[in-house]
C-alpha cells in the first residue's frame, strides 16, 4: 500500500501553524510523546532539541519534494464503507419488497379458478384464421386467431359450460333442458340456443353480441351464478353488452352493424324500403320491426314530417337512417340499446 506523505505532510503544517483541528492535534502529540518510550533517563532539554531536528527536518522534506508527491487523495462519500455497506443492502430490500408487493399469478380466465379447467379438453386457435370448433352436443364456435376454448369432453345433462380465453363466434344447438353457458373474463353468458358473438378488446373489455336469439349475460361472482338484478341484461338480435373490467360494470348498446332479423316483416305484402310520402313515425316504427329495436322521435317537430327515399339498397340500419335524416334535416344517436331522432322539423 503507498503511503500518503504528501497528506502526512500537509497535516503536520497544520499543526505548525495552530490550524488544526483539536482531536487531530491530540493524535499527533501522543505521537510525538511516542517517540520517547522507554528513555526516560534523557533530561528535557534533550527531548526539547531533538524535537526542533524532527520539526525542521520535516520542513526541509516538504520543500525539496513538494511536486514529487502523489495528489491527496480524498475519500468521497460514495466511497465510505458506511455507504458501501448500504448499496449491498439494497438490492436485497429491493427484492423482498418486490416479492412481498408481486401480485398473485392472475387466473387464465379472470374470475373462474384454474383448477375447473384443468382437466377440460382445451383448443388453441394458433393460425391466423377463425377456427371451427365442433363442440360434443352438435354447437359450432368459431375461435379467433390467439384465442383457447375449453370444454369437457361430453356435458352432463342440465347445463353445458364452456370457457373462452378471447374472442370467438358461437351458434349454440337449441337444448331448452341445458342451457349454454359461456365463462369468459368476469362476465358469464347463458342462452338456450341463439348465435353471438364474445369479443375480448386490446383494453381488456369484453363485448357479447347477439346475432339471432336471446341471451342473458352477468357478471361472474361467487354466488352460484346468480347475481343482482341490476347485474344481469337480456341481449336480443342486434343487441350487445360491453363489460369494463376497470370499473367492473356493464353497459348495453347496439351492435356496430344491425342487420335485418325479422323476415315475417320484411316479407309482409306491401312491405317495402323504397318509402313514397310515407310519415316518420311509420318509418321508425317499420324500421324498428325489421331490426328488432326501438326508434323514438323525441321531437314534435318530426311527428308530421313525410318522407319520400328509398334505403332498399342497404340493410345496414344505420346506412339507412343517414339517408332518412339527411331527407328531413334530423339527426340520430345511440343511447343505450335504444335509437333516438331529434331535429328541427321538416324544410
Amino acid at each position: 500500500m503507498r503511503k500518503n506523505w504528501k497528506g502526512w505532510y500537509l497535516l503536520l503544517q497544520r499543526y505548525l501553524e495552530g490550524t488544526i483541528n483539536p482531536l487531530k492535534k491530540q493524535a499527533i502529540d501522543f505521537w510525538y510523546d511516542s517517540l520517547g518510550a522507554g528513555e526516560e533517563d534523557k533530561v528535557l532539554s534533550d527531548k526539547e532539541r531533538t524535537k526542533t531536528e524532527i520539526w525542521n527536518s520535516i520542513r526541509g522534506d516538504m520543500l525539496r519534494q513538494e511536486t514529487e508527491y502523489e495528489p491527496v487523495f480524498v475519500r468521497r462519500w460514495w466511497q465510505t464503507v458506511y455507504f458501501k455497506s448500504a448499496m449491498a443492502v439494497v438490492p436485497i430490500v429491493l427484492g423482498l419488497t418486490f416479492y412481498i408487493n408481486q401480485p398473485e399469478n392472475p387466473a387464465v380466465i379472470a374470475g373462474v379458478e384454474d383448477e375447473v379447467i384443468k382437466d377440460l379438453v382445451v383448443k388453441f386457435n394458433q393460425s391466423s384464421l377463425e377456427e371451427t370448433v365442433v363442440l360434443p352436443d352438435g354447437s359450432v364456435v368459431m375461435l379467433d386467431p390467439g384465442a383457447f376454448l375449453y370444454h369437457p369432453r361430453t356435458f352432463e345433462k342440465g347445463e353445458r359450460r364452456v370457457f373462452l380465453k378471447g374472442s370467438g363466434f358461437f351458434n349454440v344447438k337449441p337444448d331448452k333442458a341445458s342451457p349454454f353457458l359461456v365463462f369468459a373474463d368476469h362476465i358469464v353468458t347463458r342462452v338456450l340456443g341463439t348465435s353471438f358473438s364474445i369479443k375480448k378488446n386490446e383494453k381488456g373489455e369484453m363485448e357479447v353480441a347477439v346475432a339471432t336469439g336471446v341471451v342473458s349475460v352477468h357478471k361472474n361472482t361467487n354466488d352460484s351464478y346468480a347475481s343482482r338484478q341490476e347485474d344481469n341484461i337480456v341481449l336480443t338480435a342486434n343487441k350487445k353488452v360491453t363489460f369494463y373490467p376497470e370499473m367492473m360494470r356493464m353497459v348495453n348498446g347496439i351492435v356496430d352493424h344491425p342487420q335485418l332479423i325479422s323476415n315475417a316483416v320484411v316479407n309482409t305484402p306491401g312491405f317495402s324500403f323504397n318509402f313514397r310520402d310515407v310519415p316518420l313515425p311509420e318509418i321508425a316504427r317499420k324500421l324498428g320491426e325489421a331490426y328488432g329495436m326501438e326508434i323514438r322521435i323525441l321531437t314534435s317537430e318530426l311527428q308530421n314530417c313525410s318522407i319520400t327515399a328509398d334505403v332498399s339498397q342497404s340493410t345496414d340500419l344505420f346506412v339507412q337512417l343517414e339517408i332518412l335524416c339527411a331527407a328531413v334535416g334530423a339527426n340520430f344517436e345511440v343511447k343505450g340499446d335504444s335509437i333516438l331522432l331529434s331535429g328541427d322539423g321538416c324544410p
